[in-house]
């Protein structure tokens, strides 16, 4: 992946320059902008069990994901081909970084959960966050939700050890995810893509 071209999108979203790491850095738009880069645009990969059946999939919204946000908004069913940049980044900001208490996370820690949860589901992501947090001495449930108690951990472990190693294990906890999943067809074909992304998201937030 070509993290200068990744900035270059940030930079025309609006955001002129990585943003702040404190409380409240609004780090969504940034976020955005990896996973939508990573995830690309249209795809009809039938081998891939996350696009239930091979239909179509747009910039990592399913058909099924998009009915249920549009249901949600009292909107009735289209298909996703026909979805807005609008509605995609409304349907992923709802659905994806607000449950995962984006803003008063670490703006790297946000980020990361955030393309974790596109790519893996929202709880899986919360729990390789809790693991790690564990891992650091935390004494945290594996719930999936990102609460009071796993917000606090984040940064109080970050302020201990840095910002470095939080953000290190954290990614290695997903390639080591990423790894086991792959040892189960189909999966396996998209082991070393993931690897990359993973790769990737680590260069971009420690540019």
């Amino acid at each position: 992946m070509d993290t200068q071209f990744i900035s270059n999108t940030v930079l025309a979203r609006g955001i002129s320059a990585p943003l702040s790491a404190g409380r409240g850095h609004g780090a969504f738009q940034e976020a955005l902008a990896f996973t939508l880069y990573s995830e690309g645009g249209v795809s009809r990969d039938e081998l891939d069990p996350g696009n239930a059946g091979g239909t179509v999939t747009v910039e990592g919204v399913t058909q099924t994901t998009y009915n249920h946000w549009r249901a949600e908004q009292g909107l009735p069913e289209r298909s996703v081909l026909l979805s807005t940049q609008a509605e995609r980044s409304g349907l992923y900001h709802e659905k994806y970084y607000t449950p995962l208490q984006g803003d008063r996370l670490p703006r790297e820690i946000a980020i990361a959960v955030f393309d974790a949860a596109v790519n893996l589901g929202p709880q899986r992501s919360a729990i390789l966050l809790q693991r790690t947090l564990q891992h650091h001495g935390a004494e945290l449930a594996l719930d999936g939700i990102i609460g009071e108690e796993t917000i606090s951990a984040t940064w109080e472990t970050r302020e201990a050890k840095g910002e470095g190693p939080l953000l290190s294990d954290l990614l290695t906890a997903r390639k080591v995810f990423y790894r086991e999943l792959a040892q189960r067809p189909p999966y396996e074909r998209y082991r070393q893509g993931w690897i990359n992304r993973v790769n990737a998201l680590h260069q971009f937030l420690t540019r």
